[in-house]
């Protein structure tokens, strides 16, 4: 029998869990035009929510596109990626995709590859040593062309959209503003796993993106979806789980859905024999991912300088908003509020805290336990 709970990829079907208010916002998001910023922290399943959300916009009629910018190193890839996005939602034979994409790319020359697979898909040829403008402003529009031939609206997502910030300059925000501005019919929605980066891209007034789209941040899953998601699960597959075991899971992992998988994955394997699940295993289940991950927290702390490692030993045990305070920074032995705030600034950049209603604290809650029993 195959284990129920899935993590470490894209969730999908029985195994996804809850999300409906958040799914429910992205289809009116997508059915009225509007554009959308969705950024959570890293494993809190931002992909398999829009995965879902397409899937059902399409359902209803929707043109889609789907696109992973997180390969996209430079301008040259973001068009690349693009177009190959743009290629793999078209439908009919190749011949027919073909001719699709020199009319909505004609300054573009698609050719057929054929993957290690034997599957076909397509490239693109064109002059890279000349500006990329003329090939995007056709790209950009391209989903608008579409949805206008069709009659029907259009939601493109750019997944780990952040990825943009690194280019030599703006021209592809400048572009897109430029071009989305006029596309009443088609959503665009930016995903993002580093919400400093998004935020300073859709908040900053200096930036071409300001206030283009709104934010919908993912936070954790509710308490009551996720209990009636632990029990249904563990019960499809013929086990037993205590009231207090499910209490326990649902305290340890604070409505984390990576966390929250993966701790009902390792109880479902540690529980096999007999199917019945108590309180104290949800405690071995949690030494079993603390092991597993511990590889990682070790190479992520050995690349800290001894302040940011004493200002993450701090956090773990006492999240603050007074994190400057005397009383804070002499409880915890931490030095000068200029030094304390420059080791926040560096692990700010390395998504390894986060601010949220004015307390620093440490998101990735077992990386959180593991600093704590150090």
């Amino acid at each position: 029998m195959k284990n129920p709970f899935i993590f470490g990829g894209v969730v999908s079907g029985e195994a996804f869990c809850d999300r409906e208010e958040e799914l429910t916002e992205l289809l009116r998001a997508a059915r009225n035009g509007q554009n959308v910023v969705l950024h959570s922290p890293r494993r809190f399943g931002k992909t398999s929510l829009i995965r879902r959300a397409l899937d059902q916009a399409a359902s209803q009629g929707l043109l889609t596109l789907y696109v992973d910018l997180y390969p996209a190193v430079s301008k040259q890839k973001f068009l690349d990626l693009y177009a190959g996005a743009l290629a793999r939602s078209l439908s009919g034979g190749l011949e027919s995709i073909a001719g699709t994409l020199r009319r909505l790319l004609p300054k573009l020359i698609p050719k057929v590859v054929v993957q290690a697979d034997g599957a076909p898909t397509f490239e693109f040829d064109y002059d890279r040593s000349t500006p990329i403008t003329p090939h995007l402003d056709d790209l950009l529009e391209a989903m608008h062309v579409r949805a206008g031939r069709a009659g029907v609206n259009a939601v493109v997502v750019f997944d780990e959209f952040q990825e943009i910030v690194a280019y030599e300059d703006d021209e592809i925000e400048r572009q897109m503003r430029s071009h989305f501005q006029h596309h009443p019919d088609v959503s665009y929605f930016f995903l993002g796993s580093r919400r400093h980066l998004m935020r300073d891209l859709f908040d900053n007034p200096n930036r071409p993106l300001y206030r283009s789209a709104r934010h919908l941040p993912l936070g954790p899953l509710p308490s009551e979806a996720l209990r009636a998601f632990i029990q249904g699960r563990f019960e499809q597959t013929g086990f037993s789980i205590a009231p207090e075991a499910v209490e326990d899971l649902i305290r340890a992992c604070q409505g984390h859905p990576y966390y929250a998988q993966l701790l009902c994955h390792l109880l479902w394997d540690r529980c096999l024999e007999t199917r019945t699940v108590e309180a104290p295993h949800v405690s071995e289940a949690l030494s079993d991912a603390l092991r597993r991950e511990e590889g990682v927290f070790v190479t992520l702390w050995d690349a800290l300088s001894r302040k940011q490692r004493q200002v993450l030993m701090a956090l773990s045990r006492e999240p603050a908003g007074q994190v400057f305070s005397a009383a804070y920074l002499k409880r915890h032995g931490l030095g000068s509020a200029s030094s304390v705030q420059k080791a926040l600034s560096a692990l700010a950049d390395r998504e390894l805290i986060d601010r949220t209603n004015g307390d620093y604290a440490i998101p990735d809650l077992l990386f959180r336990r593991w600093i704590a029993s150090q």
